[in-house]
C-alpha cells in the first residue's frame, strides 16, 4: 500500500520540526547570542522543546 501525498507531506513536516529543534539546541541558539539572558525562558532546550510538541501534534493529525 502506497501512502497518500497527504501522509507524505506530514512525514516531511514532522522530520523538518524535529531538525530544525535540534538544530536549535546542538548550537545553543539564543544563549550563544546573548549569553546569560535566556537561562530559564526560551532558551534552546525549551525551544528544542516546542518543536518536538509541533512534530508530535504533526505524527497524531497524520494518523488521525
Amino acid at each position: 500500500m502506497i501512502p497518500g501525498k497527504e501522509f507524505v507531506k506530514g512525514i516531511i513536516l514532522m522530520g523538518f520540526f524535529y531538525i530544525v529543534g535540534c538544530q536549535f539546541y546542538i548550537f545553543r541558539i539564543p544563549e550563544r547570542f546573548k549569553p546569560g539572558f535566556f537561562d530559564i525562558w526560551f532558551c534552546s532546550h525549551n525551544i528544542w522543546h516546542g518543536f518536538v510538541i509541533a512534530a508530535a501534534l504533526v505524527h497524531y493529525y497524520n494518523l488521525v
